[in-house]
């Protein structure tokens, strides 16, 4: 019950620095500022994971780092949409492929294993 009190006033904090964020930014960023709570809970959960000595922290931060390149790949879509006819926007979805395989490894290597499962 407590790490989900921790998810959820996360993510209300997360949301809120979003929502907060200036609409010059959001511009800049080409709306890409609306996914800071999904970076910054990469960096949260795998600090909270590091601080465990659990070895999937580190997926959590590669992924965080593939993240970031992810997003400045759809936030200079639109202006290098007339120099790159085909743009860069399938590499935002492209990498967000490759962030999810990263977690989904550590998942798969570090993840615990239960012994019945619960309803």
């Amino acid at each position: 019950m407590m790490a989900l009190a921790v998810i959820v006033a996360f993510y209300l904090v997360a949301g809120a620095l979003t929502g907060f964020a200036p609409a010059s930014l959001r511009e800049a960023t080409n709306g890409t500022i609306g996914y800071l709570p999904a970076f910054l809970g990469l960096l949260f959960f795998g600090g909270w994971l590091s601080r465990r000595g659990h070895a999937a922290a580190r997926h959590m931060y590669w992924a965080a780092g593939l993240f970031v390149v992810s997003a400045c790949f759809r936030s200079v879509d639109m202006a290098l949409c007339a120099d790159v006819p085909i743009g860069t926007h399938f590499l935002w979805h492209s990498l967000n492929g490759l962030v999810l395989g990263v977690l989904l490894a550590g998942v798969a290597r570090y993840g615990g294993k239960r012994s019945s499962v619960q309803a």
